[in-house]
């Protein structure tokens, strides 16, 4: 990567917003790209935005069904996902699922996967702005 390219790499990290990305899990995957392309950042992204929206879909199917074992699965799987790109919050309310997925009885968690599929809108957005400004 060029001088010139790691100033615009940085520019832009340091206006991700820290609510919905932390900083420091964008910062490792660019430091994983070696084509100065960002191709790892994108394909990474390409990835979980695939593989959520599936999860996300999941999720829903389990709280219609009242599904807690695929609830707790789903959740497990997302919350790793999440943790790699920096999701945070993400994270955080699939931690939650995971949690209440043991209780007997599940309680109604649509209001959580609904807040789970909004923050994922806001995580897309601003991964899709990082790595689009900077190819």
């Amino acid at each position: 990567m060029s001088i010139q390219k790691k100033e615009t790499f940085a520019a832009l990290i340091n206006e991700v917003d820290l609510r919905v990305i932390d900083r420091s899990a964008i910062e490792k995957l660019l430091a994983l790209d070696d084509d100065q392309k960002n191709s790892v950042l994108m394909e990474f992204s390409q990835v979980f935005f695939r593989t959520t929206l599936k999860r996300l879909e999941n999720l829903q199917q389990a709280v219609k069904g009242r599904n807690a074992e695929v609830l707790h699965h789903e959740a497990h799987s997302l919350k790793s996902s999440c943790a790699y790109m920096g999701a945070v919050t993400m994270e955080s309310i699939c931690i939650h699922l995971e949690k209440v997925s043991k209780e007997d009885p599940l309680p109604d968690v649509s209001t959580m996967v609904l807040n789970l599929e909004n923050e994922f809108k806001k995580v897309k957005e601003t991964l899709e702005n990082v790595f689009y400004e900077t190819v």
